[in-house]
């Protein structure tokens, strides 16, 4: 690669540059950078650390609603998890509900993030990010221009119930950051009924949740 790197740049210098080279200053030039090369030390490079992905409180006064969603594709039934918590990370609300004949994965984030936003609606947060690990149905539920995929009906009714809201704001993160909302969303596939829970949860997602609970100074 090196070699061939280097004949490359030969040429662009007697094209361009009106330069000229003889067959053994080229290979000179060749043996030079190939000697740099070799004389390099691998561990110059300082490793970068690993991002670390985690949940992240919302600021005082603003809800954080996490949604996801587990999916199963032979019965296309999908269940839709919604986790409602305040800035000291404390749950205020969560809701499991279940679809049917739900076409592939992306319409069932696309639910999942329905839900989030009636669920903060109907319980009554007037200022809330609603955040999920679906890049897909981020960019539609942000895009301005009209959507004419599979999942169109659904952003359309996420548009409409965005107007109950007073203010609101859509957040992507990774799935390392939405371990609470996943965790629900798995609960949900024992369930057969949508069921919906105030300031408590399944026990297994309370124990998450206190686990991203952020640590403030005393």
């Amino acid at each position: 690669m090196i070699s061939y790197w280097a004949i490359w740049y030969m040429r662009n210098r007697i094209v361009h540059e009106n330069a000229t080279a003889s067959i053994p200053e080229a290979c000179a030039f060749v043996a030079a950078k190939l000697r740099e090369f070799e004389a390099y030390e691998p561990d110059q490079i300082q490793p970068c650390e690993p991002s670390i992905v985690k949940w992240e409180a919302p600021a005082e006064g603003v809800v954080k609603v996490n949604f996801d969603t587990a999916y199963d594709q032979n019965s296309k039934i999908s269940f839709s998890a919604v986790v409602c918590r305040d800035y000291e990370g404390f749950i205020l609300a969560v809701g499991i509900i279940q679809h049917q004949y739900v076409a592939d994965a992306s319409t069932a984030e696309a639910w999942a993030c329905l839900q989030a936003v009636r669920l903060a609606s109907e319980v009554g947060f007037t200022n809330i990010i609603v955040e999920g690990d679906s890049l897909t149905v981020w960019k539609k539920v942000r895009s301005q221009s009209l959507d004419t995929s599979i999942i169109s009906p659904i952003i359309y009714d996420i548009r409409e119930a965005v107007k109950t809201i007073a203010s609101i704001s859509f957040g992507f993160v990774k799935r390392e950051g939405n371990v609470v909302a996943h965790l629900l969303a798995r609960e949900g596939r024992q369930i057969q009924c949508p069921q919906f829970w105030i300031e408590e949860a399944p026990q297994a997602v309370m124990q998450a949740a206190d686990k991203e609970k952020p640590q403030y100074p005393h």
